[in-house]
């Protein structure tokens, strides 16, 4: 089926930045396969299907950005 998304998902031109979270009853959310060291359990659930697991937040666009995890 074709993925519901939380109020307020989409695109802002404005801002250059989206968010495309899907919504709790979306038919891919909590549907997708467990690749160890890559897309792993969340919460004790399957991840979801698509770029962005739940509401976690993260830039994507020209805002975008890398920041090295640090040096132990």
């Amino acid at each position: 089926g074709l993925p519901k998304y939380v109020a307020g998902a989409g695109f802002n031109f404005e801002t250059k930045n989206g968010n495309f979270a899907q919504s709790p009853d979306s038919p891919g959310k909590a549907k997708a396969r467990v690749i160890p060291n890559f897309c792993e359990p969340v919460n004790g659930q399957a991840p979801d299907l698509g770029a962005v697991q739940g509401n976690t937040p993260f830039v994507v666009g020209v805002k975008a950005e890398f920041i090295p995890p640090k040096s132990k």
